[in-house]
């Protein structure tokens, strides 16, 4: 009985203990408010699985994710990206290609083996031997343009790459750019100033409804513990409030005009990368849904900024056009592709034009694309690899 009421005992005092301290960082939290917010709805079904909020991107995959994705086995790596794990530091001899995109490249309804980049990896070693290349895989189901932009200069250029290949879907990636919420989530939107391109909705509002994928709370506690038929989710304590946003609070604080972040830190390295390559951040900008001339400004200017900084590395950069399901079938260009792809060729930037690539392989519409909402597939996916291997083997190759 003794050792029943002692039991009792500490159990009482542990709980004690931990509403007193849940008490004490209440208080504290009122006083330095989280940086990032909090905003209802959440991720659509094509992003509840295998992504997470970012409060930099809006969301990105979950790190070594695996598993069903519809009828396919889908696995992400140590990034939460799809295709190998790639050190930053470079081998010698090796030539990279980094392709970026949205849903198309990551690979949406695909195997791993079938993506674009990991068919590109398999062309380029069979058909240039003499060559080592590493394709990595930077696409990210959902991003837009300016998504794109961020993880190009935060991620791509540390990987010091050789080719730079962007996908441009011209069914939604001008959407996308100019909107602060897509696929039931809050992102980032890029907005012109003086020709410089700034920040507004950053960081964005964590969406209520995104799940947390499982991380270890301080690398060792669960995130939901089961006391007495309740379960507590640990994950949203005021107690680990505190600490994350202490931590976004350091990391984002050279972003909105404070001192650096601290050095060593990974969210600070972001920060420091969108210091230099990001012109401002005005959250008092609050349009949440730009006109669509504005956002394709805008969509111009990211694009020539991510070729003119690949190009100041002495990096060739491609945009590969992936054309609307009903421009395919016809055959014609609609007005918006024909421009966009005038313009950027007018800039100077190679553009492929995926119908073209299509018909002269003898593509037919169904297996260029497996679904009525426009994903390409598997053989669709190889003409944008053939595509971009015809592109580095161009440049590669004497």
């Amino acid at each position: 009985m003794k050792a029943i009421i002692n039991i009792g005992l500490a159990a009482a005092s542990l709980v004690l203990s931990a509403v007193l301290i849940e008490g004490g960082f209440y208080v504290l939290n009122r006083f330095s408010p989280p940086i990032v917010s909090k905003t209802s709805g959440g991720p659509d079904k094509a992003h509840e699985d295998f992504f997470q909020y970012d409060p930099v991107y809006g969301f990105r995959g979950i790190a070594n994710k695996s598993g069903m994705f519809g009828r396919k086995f889908v696995s992400l790596n140590s990034r939460g990206d799809r295709g190998p794990d790639y050190l930053s530091a470079k081998s010698a001899g090796i030539k990279r290609v980094i392709v970026l995109g949205d849903s198309q490249v990551w690979g949406f309804g695909m195997a791993d083996n079938e993506t674009a980049p990991a068919q590109l990896a398999e062309i380029l070693t069979k058909d240039a031997p003499q060559q080592r290349f590493e394709v990595l895989n930077l696409g990210v189901s959902g991003y837009g343009t300016d998504q794109e932009y961020l993880k190009f200069v935060i991620e791509g250029l540390t990987y010091q790459p050789d080719y730079v290949a962007l996908v441009f879907y011209i069914d939604n990636d001008i959407t996308e750019v100019g909107s602060t919420r897509m696929w039931g989530v809050a992102k980032p939107r890029f907005f012109l100033r003086n020709g410089g391109l700034c920040l507004t909705n950053f960081p964005p509002p964590r969406a209520e409804g995104w799940r947390d994928p499982g991380s270890k709370l301080f690398g060792f506690l669960p995130e939901h513990v089961v006391l007495f038929g309740h379960t507590f989710d640990l994950s949203e304590s005021q107690t680990l409030a505190f600490f994350k946003n202490r931590q976004l609070r350091t990391s984002l604080a050279g972003m909105l005009g404070a001192p650096s972040a601290e050095k060593g830190d990974a969210l600070g390295e972001q920060v420091q990368a969108l210091k230099r390559y990001v012109d401002c951040v005005d959250n008092s900008v609050t349009v949440e849904k730009a006109a669509q001339p504005e956002a394709l400004e805008v969509t111009y200017a990211l694009i020539e900024k991510m070729a003119a900084l690949s190009n100041e590395r002495g990096v060739p950069f491609l945009v590969i056009m992936k054309p609307a399901m009903a421009d395919y079938r016809s055959g014609q260009r609609s007005r918006l592709y024909r421009e966009i792809s005038n313009k950027l060729a007018g800039k100077g930037i190679p553009v492929v034009d995926l119908i073209s690539v299509g018909r002269r392989n003898q593509i037919d519409i169904r297996n260029m694309y497996w679904h009525a909402d426009g994903h390409l597939g598997v053989a669709g996916n190889r003409m944008v690899a053939l595509s971009i291997r015809d592109f580095v083997l161009e440049k590669a190759l004497p």
